[in-house]
């Protein structure tokens, strides 16, 4: 109850109401332990499941973003943010249907171009049950912003049969807008990107 109550008001643990009787120490204790031991892949797939059932999940297009945040304890995975003087950071990126719920989830390194998170969310999206039909995994659509463009992933999506409308960066040519896909600013990076 404690958990749903934090991830709908959008309150610290630390300011969770007296009213549950529960230490903000001990929700942050066992909201690690049932992370560490998978507990919440099942509510993750159960949720698109049944929008998919009832015929609620928009997968033309789905839609994908990223935000980046400081990570001021470390961890894994970080990485020094460009945008924050590189301070260490993460960045959760997010693969969501038309109307707005999370199909997957995945995490990379500040420093990680955004492009090499696109192909691993695209296919860590769950297999869901659909109103009519066999069930579902892909996409019909991906939309997002110039940050994801990649001429090598588009291909990929394209072979997917997943029609992407991402943005293409202003200053790259039209035959790879991303230039060295995946090497923001001519360095290679790593990425840990997971798909959730």
């Amino acid at each position: 109850m404690t958990v749903v109550y934090v991830l709908t008001s959008g309150c610290a643990r630390r300011h969770l109401p007296e009213t549950f009787g529960v230490p903000s120490a001990t929700v942050h204790r066992r909201f690690s332990a049932w992370t560490e031991d998978g507990l919440w892949r099942r509510p993750h797939q159960a949720a698109p499941d049944e929008l998919g059932a009832r015929g609620e999940v928009d997968r033309a297009p789905a839609i994908m973003d990223a935000a980046s945040v400081r990570a001021k304890k470390g961890g894994s995975p970080t990485g020094r943010n460009p945008v924050d003087r590189g301070r260490k950071g993460s960045k959760p990126h997010v693969l969501s249907d038309g109307r707005g719920p999370p199909l997957a989830l995945g995490v990379s390194g500040a420093h990680v171009h955004d492009s090499q998170a696109l192909l691993p969310l695209v296919l860590g999206v769950p297999v869901t049950r659909s109103r009519r039909g066999p069930r579902r995994r892909r996409p019909g659509g991906l939309r997002a912003d110039k940050a994801y463009h990649s001429a090598e992933r588009l291909k990929r999506l394209r072979e997917r049969d997943i029609v992407p409308r991402i943005a293409r960066p202003a200053s790259s040519p039209a035959s790879d807008s991303a230039g060295a896909a995946g090497r923001p600013n001519g360095r290679s990076h790593g990425s840990s990107t997971t798909a959730a």
